[in-house]
């Protein structure tokens, strides 16, 4: 466990998530700072794929503009580092993968419904459409869900060896972001 000391000697310590729940309130909270600004953050929970067929529920999907020709779709999956890293984020990784080929149309048709909520949403996406080659939403979800494989982001308290171990046998391709909360304990 870290602690951090900022320049008046106050000393920050780690805190600990005893529930996922509470974990991904953070998460989705600070969403723009743990996956960036100039992405969409969706937090989304509902079943994809098919029931018995490697069906899931992602925590959420992450729509990465950063590169205005090369957008990314993420399914992203929040976890506590306490959970089982073979039989509960393998599998769903693996789930993952296996939900994005078979409801493609489903995943598209609830980003776009979400985005149609969000006024602030649909400014980004305009701005995005001037800067880039793509003209609308249905384009730019064509690209990140038909063409290119979405990909997945775990947000996890703690990256383990164990985990990478797990990410490199799959081949969906995922990348970690660790998050954390200090709590300052005055000096």
């Amino acid at each position: 466990m870290y602690r951090i000391s900022d320049e008046s000697g106050n000393i920050y310590t780690q805190y600990t998530y005893l529930k996922e729940a509470d974990f991904e309130k953070m998460i989705v909270a600070n969403s723009d700072r743990i996956f960036g600004e100039e992405g969409i953050y969706f937090n989304i929970k509902k079943l994809i794929g098919t029931p018995k067929k490697g069906a899931t529920i992602p925590d959420g999907y992450f729509l990465d503009l950063t590169f205005h020709n090369d957008p990314r779709l993420y399914l992203v999956e929040i976890e506590l580092n306490s959970h089982d890293v073979y039989g509960h984020i393998g599998e769903q990784l693996l789930r993952f993968g296996i939900s994005t080929e078979s409801d493609k149309y489903k995943i598209k048709n609830c980003l776009i419904s979400e985005v149609n909520k969000d006024k602030s949403r649909k400014q980004k996406l305009e701005n995005y459409f001037f800067k880039s080659k793509y003209q609308n939403i249905n384009e730019l979800l064509d690209k990140v869900i038909f063409e290119n494989r979405p990909a997945a982001i775990i947000v996890i308290d703690e990256a383990t060896e164990e985990l990478y171990n797990v990410m490199a046998q799959l081949t969906m391709s995922t990348e970690v972001i660790e998050a954390q909360t200090y709590i300052c304990r005055e000096k």
